[in-house]
């Protein structure tokens, strides 16, 4: 019997000791061959780079360094940081990981007055001040390539973590192609650029967005009625078309299919169009369309009606000699949820003012995507355009026959997809008198026979197109507010327009792996049970509370209706009845305050409680019962192996 334990006991020796090596030996290997695998178990995979990311790390030809500068200290006034530092560290060097080495990497601590906080000034990123004296934090990345080009994020936030991975990837593909993208601008008769076609020679001040597209891009104007788009164009700003060549709308459909972004303005009336206000018919009026183009790409635009929103109006004043004040629901203030917050370059647009703008929607049957990024609230309605196109729109009409629809409208949208050419026959044919023109005008060094561009059919690939069916969006006066300062005049936005407009291009002018990114979920999740039952609990206490604050109010509007009867000398002239009545409401104030912050600790108290056991539950409940299961397991088969014993011993 006893040779028996032995043994046993022998056995179960070498087993620990059998375990413990094993243990060891797969932390080693693992260690070695592992080092790179891992398995993403959050719920919307914040872990996971999506294919756009991979393919333009994949793609790097040239090393590229990023330096991510965070302040200890503002990990220690700000906890949120910390954590929210350790998410960026770790998206960063997944990204080294997946680049082979050529993402290369840097974490820098910049502490006051060290040589790396000099280096986060002179790379010009954004501090914050964390104490009295001034001494300030930093949380941003730089990023340079071999040619000297520099880029950063001046400060991350994280309540744009969801675009986390979107910021950071265009940072890499920046470096990666340093070049400014190339923007072609077709223009009507609006005078973005200054020049009024109504009046040649009388020019004016550019409009603001023009500067800053300027400024941002490499901006070429190619004209009224371009017959081609050059190849190098990244992205087509197709502005206001109006009576467009059929050779022009030709040249579009086929840079759109050649896999060219096109950020597009239609509108139904275009107030800032000085051709809209008589000049008329020569020049096209004031309202925009592209049937054709807009049909093959799968959207529904009328240029006859306008999106109207009596919640989201304007106040204007409409008195002539006299002050009249009413809601023009053809002029919105849209903010909020009106704007797109999961699309990266609406998200961060404050308010956005609009004029008149058309109404878009997907059109039955279309094989694209359609996103809207700015919507109306659903007490909007389609009206007739001829309501806003007079030089006084007929406001009493418009008010009188309101009626909202229920449904939000689609002021702008993206659209994404494979489509089909709006020409399935080929390039239209060139009139007599043009084509007899340009044989004419052919330079002798360029060959007769030089054959043109193959036609397509269709899309190799997703089409990356922006609709905005308002083009007085663009107009200084829906968003800048001029000022001088100091001799100079300076332009102030007072609304998200321009913002918008830049962040769409810069969007467009990214590689296709890039406008592919989507928002992503957040690490940082809010206890939603808690606030559920923070809620509840306040409900409870709410009634109380303010029943308790009126009572208070009362008791000090009796008491300083009291103290205020005083005699011509400034003192107070007071009964015994009125000082018992002071000294009465004075303590029924001590009273109801005190059972005021009864009621605030008791709200306390049970919130305090419920986080207790929600945490007991998630914290502490699970792991001891997975603990007492395998506990009563072992128990279980102990007996089993004893009773066995025994029946064997008998």
């Amino acid at each position: 019997m006893k040779t028996v334990f032995a043994n046993r006991r022998l056995t179960a020796a070498a087993a620990i000791l059998m375990a413990a090596a094993l243990f060891v030996a797969v932390n080693v290997i693992s260690d070695r061959l592992l080092v790179r695998a891992s398995v993403d178990l959050t719920d919307e995979g914040l872990f996971t780079l999506s294919d756009g990311t991979r393919a333009i790390l994949g793609e790097l030809q040239e090393p590229v360094t990023l330096r991510l500068f965070f302040s200890s200290d503002l990990g220690n006034a700000a906890p949120q940081f910390r954590t929210y530092s350790v998410r960026v560290r770790e998206l960063l060097e997944r990204y080294a990981q997946i680049s082979g080495g050529m993402l290369r990497l840097e974490f820098l601590d910049p502490e006051v007055f060290s040589e790396e906080e000099d280096q986060a000034v002179a790379f010009g990123l954004q501090g914050v001040p964390i104490n009295q004296a001034g001494d300030a934090a930093y949380f941003g990345i730089a990023g340079t390539n071999t040619t000297g080009d520099t880029e950063v994020v001046p400060f991350l936030q994280p309540e744009r973590e969801r675009f986390l991975e979107y910021d950071l990837t265009r940072l890499v593909q920046t470096l990666a192609n340093p070049r400014k993208p190339v923007v072609g601008l077709v223009r009507s008769t609006l005078p973005i650029d200054g020049q009024n076609p109504m009046q040649p020679g009388a020019g004016g001040e550019p409009w603001a967005i023009y500067e800053r597209i300027a400024e941002q891009f490499d901006l070429r104007d190619l004209g009224f009625q371009p017959t081609e788009i050059p190849d190098d164009v990244d992205v087509l700003v197709l502005l206001h078309p109006k009576n467009i060549a059929e050779a022009s709308r030709y040249a579009v459909d086929q840079f759109v299919l050649r896999g060219g972004r096109l950020l597009l303005f239609v509108d139904p009336h275009a107030e800032a169009d000085p051709a809209g206000a008589g000049a008329g018919a020569r020049f096209g009026g004031a309202r925009s369309d592209l049937p054709k183009l807009l049909a093959a790409w799968g959207v529904a635009y009328d240029p006859n009606k306008v999106a109207g929103d009596i919640r989201l109006a304007r106040r204007v004043n409409i008195g002539q000699g006299r002050l009249q004040v009413l809601d023009y629901p053809a002029w919105l203030i849209l903010q909020g949820g009106n704007i797109n917050r999961e699309d990266v370059a609406t998200a961060d647009v404050g308010n956005l003012n609009i004029q008149t703008a058309g109404v878009l929607a997907p059109a039955e049957g279309a094989s694209t995507e359609f996103l809207p990024l700015v919507l109306t609230s659903e007490a909007a309605m389609a009206m007739d355009a001829a309501l806003v196109r007079e030089a006084l729109p007929d406001f009493e009409t418009m008010l009188r026959d309101y009626k909202p629809g229920g449904t939000p409208l689609a002021l702008a949208a993206r659209i994404r997809g494979p489509v089909k050419s709006a020409f399935p026959d080929g390039p239209p044919k060139a009139p007599a008198d043009a084509a007899a023109k340009a044989t004419d005008d052919r330079s002798d060094d360029k060959p007769a026979d030089e054959p043109a561009p193959a036609h397509l059919a269709e899309s190799a690939g997703p089409v990356n197109i922006v609709i905005i069916a308002d083009t007085d969006l663009l107009d200084d006066r829906s968003w800048i507010q001029r000022q001088q300062f100091f001799g100079k005049t300076v332009a102030l936005p007072v609304a998200g327009n321009g913002g918008m407009v830049i962040n769409l291009i810069d969007n467009l002018a990214g590689s296709n792996a890039l406008i592919g990114l989507r928002g992503r979920g957040q690490s940082q999740r809010p206890f939603t049970k808690i606030q559920e039952l923070e809620f509840e609990a306040e409900q409870r206490y709410r009634a109380r509370e303010q029943a308790l604050q009126s009572r208070l109010g009362e008791v000090r509007k009796n008491l300083g209706n009291l103290q205020t009867q005083r005699e011509a000398g400034g003192e107070l002239v007071l009964s015994e009845a009125q000082r018992e009545a002071i000294e009465g409401f004075q303590a029924d104030l001590l009273t109801t305050r005190r059972e005021l912050r009864e009621v605030q600790h008791a709200l306390r108290q049970d919130i305090e409680t419920l986080e207790g056991w929600l945490e007991f539950v998630n914290i502490g409940l699970i792991p001891s019962a997975v603990g007492l299961l395998a506990v009563g397991v072992g128990g279980a088969r102990l007996w089993r192996r004893r009773r066995r014993h025994g029946l064997g011993h008998g």
